[in-house]
């Protein structure tokens, strides 16, 4: 029972920074500490409200989560944790960062259930075609840590950002790859703030059959839209809204854990930041 729970809330806090951080939070902005910080920071924050995060496996559900916590902490030497992501901040340009980072692989969330834990989907064709290779689910993945190189440029009066990131798997599950490509516009008026992104992202064979079986065939590349918007209540206040929508790879959809083209993620509520 206690390996649940820290299971759920293991995927609480990791779903809060891979698809439902709010707006404001989302903008990105200089790195709030140089080398002449004298203090470290700490942050916290809750969002409330109604969710749902659509999950691509036949095998799971939708979920349906009513807060997401956030907890950040950076210190002098620019050195950041928010939840499960942390960062170093190891050379700055004026418009430009180079960060060393680290996350959760949210593809192993995928195989998270809140009241049982990890259920391995072990599938295997029971008519396989002789001329094609039997389709083999994945044998009890479990949740990945992912490790690398992060490039940032602000641009455009800093209302755009982009940022290219490597990673590879450091926890030793799936020894595979991860590389993301984005592009962010940052709008704000007075009390409210908008942010829209344009993501790729390209997984290797390795982590993609650990989590989705195989053999998979076709491209390896996803994409994504996201849209944050925030509005400033008062000073501790804030209405959010937050909806993206991922466009699998080729190589998820052939697999046979999977039914979808796309997945789609919505939240809105309100957001108390401490």
């Amino acid at each position: 029972m206690k390996v649940n729970i820290l299971r759920s809330l293991t995927f609480v806090f990791s779903l809060s920074l891979c698809q439902l951080s709010t707006a404001a939070e989302n903008l990105p902005k200089e790195p709030a500490c140089t080398a002449d910080c004298s203090q470290s920071n700490f942050g916290y924050s809750i969002s409330m409200g109604l969710s749902n995060y659509q999950n691509p496996l036949i095998t799971k559900d939708d979920l349906k989560i009513p807060f997401f916590p956030s907890i950040s902490w950076s210190n002098k030497k620019n050195f950041y944790i928010k939840n499960f992501d942390m960062g170093y901040l190891f050379a700055a340009y004026n418009n430009s960062v180079i960060e060393i980072v680290g996350k959760v692989n949210k593809d192993g969330l995928y195989h998270l259930d809140s009241k049982k834990g990890f259920i391995p989907p072990l599938v295997i064709n029971p008519n396989p075609n002789p001329n094609e290779p039997i389709f083999i689910g994945p044998d009890d993945p479990n949740m990945s840590y992912m490790a690398g190189v992060k490039y940032s440029h602000l641009l455009n009066q800093d209302k755009e950002l982009i940022t290219t990131a490597l990673y590879t798997d450091v926890s030793g599950q799936h020894h595979g790859q991860q590389m993301d490509l984005t592009w962010t516009h940052m709008w704000s008026r007075s009390k409210f703030k908008l942010a829209s992104e344009v993501s790729m992202h390209y997984k290797s064979t390795d982590l993609l059959e650990y989590y989705y079986g195989g053999p998979l065939t076709g491209g390896q590349v996803s994409s994504s839209l996201k849209i944050d918007m925030a509005y400033q209540l008062n000073e501790n206040w804030m209405a959010v809204v937050n909806i993206s929508r991922e466009f699998l790879s080729d190589a998820i959809m052939s697999s046979e854990l999977v039914e979808v083209s796309h997945i789609d993620s919505v939240f809105a509520g309100v957001t108390w930041k401490w």
